[in-house]
């Protein structure tokens, strides 16, 4: 499986999503709604700042 880790192309982080390789996590719009989600959660913010 393919996952962020192994990715040297960070187009993502670039915001250049239209680049993003096919078999890329971010490159599924439900999952990246899933992820929005996620950072936006309190409670994740704060684990994240630990």
């Amino acid at each position: 499986m393919y996952t962020c880790a192994m990715c040297s192309e960070n187009y993502c982080k670039k915001r250049e999503l239209e680049k993003l390789p096919r078999n890329c996590p971010c490159s599924e719009k439900e999952e990246q709604e899933k992820i929005k989600k996620l950072y936006i959660d309190k409670q994740v913010q704060k684990i994240n700042y630990l």
